[in-house]
């Protein structure tokens, strides 16, 4: 296999199974192909999220050692997001380092123009 490719994760290959059914879905509804959508019988292994770890001491000092991260979720405490708060004050763009408070809501929080409805 080429470098530039990747194997895809677990925890994506759901996500493509669940786009090519409906792009299967489509064609069959438009009568572009046989009424068998093949996606709907493909069976996937079950995939684990990451477990997500605390950058503690001890895990900052073996990854700085090795270089090999240890969960490839990490999870910093709020003393080191302020450490590096108080690093990037002087970035023209720190506003924007203020918004990922709560990263399950993905909505664009800054629309262009101003905000909605003007």
């Amino acid at each position: 296999m080429p470098p530039f490719r990747r194997i895809t994760s677990l925890n994506a290959q759901p996500h493509i199974k669940a786009t090519l059914r409906a792009a299967l879905n489509v064609a069959i509804t438009q009568q572009v192909m046989s009424p068998f959508n093949p996606a709907e019988h493909v069976e996937l292994l079950p995939g684990t999220k990451p477990k997500a770890l605390i950058w503690t001491d001890e895990r900052i000092a073996r990854w700085q050692a090795t270089g090999v991260k240890p969960s490839p979720v990490m999870v910093w405490t709020p003393e080191q997001t302020g450490k590096f708060l108080d690093f990037v004050a002087d970035d023209r763009l720190y506003p924007l380092w203020l918004l990922p408070r709560n990263p399950a809501r993905r909505v664009v929080r800054c629309p262009v123009g101003g905000p909605v409805g003007r």
